[in-house]
């Protein structure tokens, strides 16, 4: 078991360590599954599988800071990521208060801060250059943007040709 359990932190980190010590809470005590999902929410099926495209990546997220991308969240892109910008149509807004625009956006405490665009995801304009990014993600966002299409036009013009857009 030591042998499993030095492997898995080698691999994936302290957070394969908690990953699976709530997999284990859950199978153990079944009938608080959801309590304990809303404390520690699954991993999509699609994470190992897909994490190549943003490990040491360069990428930009839209509508704040996500719980999703974190290191316990369905997704968790930020640990792996080479850096994060973020990109909000405000600069205050009632789930994160008062934004700065600048190198300000804290994705990971381990990590570089990210830029802080002050922007409608559909217009970026000259802030953001055409290609700038591996990958962009966003966590429940687009259904509130103003015109959805013309962002997803948008996105794509500063994805990278083999970028990836990665939407929940």
């Amino acid at each position: 078991m030591l042998n499993q359990i030095i492997k898995v932190l080698k691999n994936e980190g302290f957070e394969g360590i908690l990953f699976r010590i709530k997999i284990r809470l859950i199978r153990k005590f079944p009938k608080y599954w959801s309590s304990l999902s809303k404390k520690f929410p699954a991993r999509s099926k699609l994470y190992h599988k897909h994490l190549h495209y943003f490990e040491n990546k360069n990428g930009i997220e839209f509508g704040g800071k996500s719980n999703t991308f974190d290191r316990y969240g369905l997704f968790p892109i930020y640990p792996h990521a080479s850096n994060v910008d973020n990109c909000n149509f405000g600069n205050l807004t009632y789930w994160e208060g008062s934004l700065v625009k600048g190198k300000n956006f804290l994705y990971n405490p381990k990590k570089k801060l990210g830029y802080q665009f002050i922007a409608e995801a559909s217009n970026l304009g000259d802030q953001v250059e055409a290609k700038a990014y591996d990958f962009v993600m966003s966590c429940h966002m687009l259904e509130h943007s103003a015109n959805p299409v013309k962002t997803l036009f948008e996105w794509k013009r500063i994805l990278k040709n083999d970028g990836l857009l990665l939407l929940i």
